[in-house]
């Protein structure tokens, strides 16, 4: 995508300004991608303990045995996806002034008079690369939090034919009765 050319170009603190507002929608977005993930998490554990309370031990090759297993399994993949959106790699492509990890390795007085003496041109670089950066690790997290949800999703038949054989075999709901 090109935006058209603009008459004007922008001033080193204009791109600074930009830069860190862009920065800051950005990192907005992380709270939305957290959310679905927690609540895909809760979602995927109670099914998943649901499969365990009604697990048929003594008969694991049995229908309601064999569906538990493939339920139990798309939800432990379910579980892989949102760990990874919950923990993605951090590394940084380039050494930053803004990046958090970059920041704590410094000392607080090397921090402040490398960040004094970087220009408005250069922060706004190194914001645009955080806003790049940023956009990366959360692209990654919003699509395994649905890959997560299709695989729940996926699980739920298996979920419900497994509840289902063992209401039928024990002729209570499993976990309740």
């Amino acid at each position: 995508m090109t935006l058209p050319a603009s008459p004007h170009t922008a001033t080193d603190a204009e791109n600074l300004t930009a830069a860190l507002a862009q920065l800051d929608r950005i990192q907005g977005l992380f709270g939305r991608a957290e959310g679905k993930a927690s609540f895909l998490m809760a979602v995927d554990l109670a099914l998943l303990g649901s499969v365990a309370v009604s697990f048929p031990v003594p008969a694991p090759v049995s229908p309601a045995g064999i569906s538990g297993v493939i339920a139990a399994s798309l939800l432990g993949f379910s579980l892989i996806n949102l760990y990874a959106s919950f923990y993605p790699h951090l590394r940084n492509p380039k050494p930053s002034i803004l990046y958090f990890a970059d920041i704590a390795a410094l000392g607080s007085d090397t921090y402040r008079r490398q960040l004094r003496g970087t220009s408005s041109a250069d922060l706004a670089d190194d914001a645009l690369c955080q806003v790049w950066r940023n956009a990366e690790i959360l692209d990654k997290k919003f699509k395994r939090s649905r890959s997560a949800f299709l695989l729940i999703a996926a699980a739920l038949p298996f979920w419900l034919a497994t509840l289902a054989l063992a209401t039928a075999r024990s002729s209570s709901i499993p976990g309740l009765g």
